[in-house]
C-alpha cells in the first residue's frame, strides 16, 4: 500500500488541487455523472428539501440541481477558487449557501436533522482516517445520505471504505445500490441510506 498522506496534506492538495481535479475541468466534463445523480436524487427528495452537497468543487452537481427545482442548497467545499469559479459559471446558485471550509472544520456546526438529504460525490474516499468521526456528524445531520464513492482504490489520498457497514453500525439501512455509475472508474457504487425509525 501507498505511504498516506497526512490530513494536513490531503487539505493542502484540495485547497489548490492538480489539473485533473481544478474547478475548470470539474465543470467542463462528467455530464453523465451529474444526471445520475440527479435522478437518483429524485427518487428521495422534493423541492422543497434542504440538501447538502459535502466537496461540491465548482458547483456542477448544484447547478443540476437548481435547474431541476432543487433550490434549498447548502454545500461545504475546502476550495476558495472553486467557489469563485462556481460563482462565475453557475450565477444561478448565487442564493446557494456556501460554507468555504474543510469538512471537519464546519460539520460540527450543523444542528441535527437539518437536512434531508446529504450527498457526496467523490468526496469521502479522500477523508483522512483520522476524520472517520464525519460519518457520524453525517448520521446526526440528515436522515437520508447518498454516496457515490471509490470503494476499492488506495493511495496516498484515497481510502478504502466499506459504506455500507459504517453507516449501518450508525444505525441506517441501504435503501439502494447501484455498482456502476455512468462516468466513473469501475470502483464506484452508488448507494442511498435511510435512517432506521427507532
Amino acid at each position: 500500500m501507498n505511504r498516506v498522506a497526512s490530513l494536513q496534506d490531503i487539505h493542502s492538495y484540495w485547497k489548490k488541487p492538480n489539473e485533473d481535479n481544478a474547478p475548470e475541468t470539474y465543470t467542463k466534463g462528467a455530464v453523465a455523472r451529474s444526471l445520475f445523480l440527479l435522478d437518483c436524487i429524485k427518487k428521495y427528495a422534493t423541492p422543497r428539501s434542504r440538501i447538502l452537497e459535502l466537496g461540491c468543487n465548482a458547483g456542477r452537481n448544484m447547478a443540476f440541481l437548481h435547474n431541476a427545482g432543487f433550490t434549498r442548497l447548502t454545500a461545504i467545499e475546502i476550495n476558495a477558487n472553486a467557489i469563485d469559479h462556481m460563482r462565475h459559471t453557475f450565477p444561478e446558485l448565487k442564493r446557494a449557501k456556501i460554507i468555504i471550509s474543510s469538512i471537519e472544520d464546519s460539520i460540527r456546526q450543523l444542528p441535527g436533522n437539518s437536512f434531508n438529504i446529504i450527498y457526496t460525490m467523490a468526496v469521502l474516499e479522500h477523508v483522512h482516517p483520522d476524520s472517520n468521526w464525519i460519518f457520524a456528524e453525517m448520521a446526526r445531520v440528515s436522515p437520508k445520505i447518498i454516496t457515490v464513492e471509490d470503494e476499492v482504490t488506495e493511495s496516498p489520498r484515497h481510502f478504502k471504505r466499506d459504506y455500507r457497514t459504517i453507516f449501518q453500525d450508525l444505525g441506517y439501512k441501504q435503501i439502494e445500490l447501484i455498482e456502476a455509475v455512468p462516468g466513473m472508474t469501475r470502483g464506484f457504487r452508488y448507494r442511498c441510506f435511510a435512517r432506521k425509525s427507532r
